[in-house]
């Protein structure tokens, strides 16, 4: 795995989505290219022209109102966005966009992982001055290799700006933990949900899960985690609100 686009050969080949209730998804009649993570850790397949935010471009778009914070910055192997780049750049943001964050340690949670998940994103939320609203937490196998994931649904209002539909998943894989946002305009996200399932159905890690950690490390790293991420989307929210 190089982190390079690689054309999918097979074109509008339908796969079906590995997730729990069911769910098949069918590829829609669009080009696609085969997505690998620069740090190797999984791939999926995205619209043809996808490719991952650089720095000094996401403060390029940083520099535009609509930006959603997350976009405004970026750090490879570590979060980011994947995307129609070029387009954004030239014409402003659109949908859809996925935001990966990848973090050093595989999340395995005593409790109800829902609950925890729910709380997390409503911390940020009072961070970064948006309602962070989460639903439909499960527990699901995603992927031709059924890998076991938590999947659950988000819509991000801000105070200001247009109001996002994100579908997460979190996948412990290898000792890490990645989480994939495949997220869309409020108003646009039924016109990607099938391109969202596909990108799903076709999503493959290069490892599978270690397993259950030990307690102390169950309890304390999505927390920890979870807390740093916080503070760097509090550190951006601040200066792009400062420079506007």
């Amino acid at each position: 795995m190089d982190g390079r686009l690689r054309t999918n050969p097979w074109g509008t080949l339908g796969l079906a989505l590995a997730l729990a209730g069911g769910v098949t998804a069918q590829a829609a009649s669009t080009a696609r290219e085969r997505f690998v993570s620069l740090s190797g850790t999984f791939a999926l397949e995205v619209p043809a022209g996808f490719r991952q935010l650089a720095p000094g471009e996401a403060l390029k778009l940083g520099e535009r109102g609509d930006t959603p914070l997350e976009l405004c910055t970026t750090t490879p192997r570590v979060f980011y966005a994947i995307g129609q780049v070029d387009r954004w750049l030239a014409h402003g943001l659109e949908s859809p966009w996925i935001y990966v964050m990848e973090q050093d340690a595989e999340w395995h949670i005593d409790g109800d992982f829902a609950t925890l998940v729910t709380e997390r994103w409503r911390e940020n939320g009072e961070l970064t001055d948006r309602r962070q609203l989460v639903s439909d937490v499960r527990e699901a196998e995603i992927g031709p290799g059924r890998h076991p994931v938590h999947v659950a649904h988000r819509t991000v209002t801000p105070r200001d700006g247009r109001p996002i539909r994100c579908i997460d998943v979190y996948a412990p894989t290898g000792g890490r933990e990645i989480t994939l946002s495949f997220c869309a305009w409020a108003d646009e996200f039924e016109t990607w949900r099938n391109e969202f399932e596909h990108a799903m159905a076709t999503l493959t890690f290069a490892r599978p899960a270690r397993g259950e950690a030990k307690l102390s490390d169950r309890l304390w790293t999505p927390l920890l985690t979870g807390g740093l991420v916080g503070l760097v989307l509090l550190g951006l929210y601040k200066h792009t609100r400062r420079s506007r």
